[in-house]
């Protein structure tokens, strides 16, 4: 058996028939998990999905104690911040691979709740994870501001914010590293955080409550907008490629947004609408949508109902 260091796991050869009672009876006392390679150790714990599953496992062999601080990817499901915090500070490797943690129950009516949230995502910038997913399943009866910090090696960051919860920018800094970028339910300044992700390629915003979007990143290539809620729109995407827009009803103002996108978007390939399933082809919301694509031929259009997928155009 190979692992993923390269080294292979030789097995023992096999016990002679005769004479051998004394030798089992030795060899049934031995803690033979202990004498397997560490990272095949790491890749069992891993398995496990539970950083305190893993911690547990030192009762099963004493070769795993203290070995799930040395966990490439670690989850956490907690109703608890402080407790994912003071986990993550005995962290023991320079930087993770994956990071997810799932924030929940009724911690949120705490006054402090917002310094709790803001804490542990300091100490989740101290473990320097590559890919960043970070979800607050729970609506805080107050919006306090959180504090986000810079995630400088975080290539990929994930924040699902319930409840539209108001994010404040770090003061210095940058996300050098990051290159994808998804946001949902978060009360967030674009137009102040773009400027600070200068390598970012994937922009993803869902349900994101603000007056204006503003979006200037000349790295961006591809853009998904789902459905928001905005009153004016400053777009500069001079790299875009492709972009996908989700749950369009023909508003006004978003008509007014794709042809924004559009026209900022000089390179753009691929442009992919889903919208409501009020609209048909027979709408005038729709004909105000086949319109616009028909003025830029250059760029390849699809359009899909939202809850069929049936494609309506071309």
């Amino acid at each position: 058996m190979q692992l993923r260091s390269g080294r292979r796991l030789v097995y023992p050869p096999p016990e002679p028939q005769g004479g051998g009672h004394r030798r089992r009876s030795q060899h049934s006392s031995e803690d033979r998990i202990s004498g397997l390679p560490e990272d095949l150790l790491l890749e069992v714990l891993a398995r496990l999905r539970s950083p305190a599953g893993a911690a547990r496992a030192r009762a099963v062999c004493r070769a795993w104690r203290g070995l799930w601080t040395d966990l490439p990817e670690l989850w956490f499901y907690s109703a608890q911040p402080l407790h994912v915090e003071s986990t993550l500070a005995r962290i023991t490797r320079p930087s993770l691979d994956l990071l997810d943690i799932n924030l929940w129950a009724d911690w949120a009516d705490d006054e402090d709740w917002n310094w709790q949230v803001s804490l542990l995502l300091h100490g989740a910038a101290r473990v320097l994870p590559d890919k960043l997913i970070i979800t607050v399943s729970w609506v805080p009866l107050t919006n306090y501001a959180v504090d986000l910090p810079c995630f400088e090696r975080t290539s990929y960051l994930s924040l699902d914010l319930m409840g539209s919860l108001p994010i404040t920018l770090p003061q210095y800094g940058e996300f050098t590293a990051l290159k994808s970028l998804y946001l949902n339910s978060c009360c967030i300044d674009l137009g102040s955080l773009l400027p600070l992700c200068p390598c970012l390629r994937i922009l993803n915003i869902g349900n994101l409550i603000v007056d204006t979007v503003i979006v200037h990143s000349p790295s961006l290539e591809e853009f998904v907008l789902e459905s928001s809620n905005w009153r004016s729109e400053d777009v500069s995407l001079a790299n875009l490629e492709v972009v996908e827009i989700h749950g369009l009803e023909g508003k006004d103002d978003e008509v007014d947004f794709l042809k924004i996108i559009l026209r900022c978007a000089t390179v753009l390939r691929i442009l992919t609408m889903t919208i409501s399933d009020d609209i048909s082809p027979s709408n005038n919301s729709y004909e105000k949508i086949y319109s616009i694509m028909k003025e830029y031929p250059d760029v390849e259009c699809h359009v899909m109902a939202s809850s069929s997928e049936e494609v309506l155009y071309p």
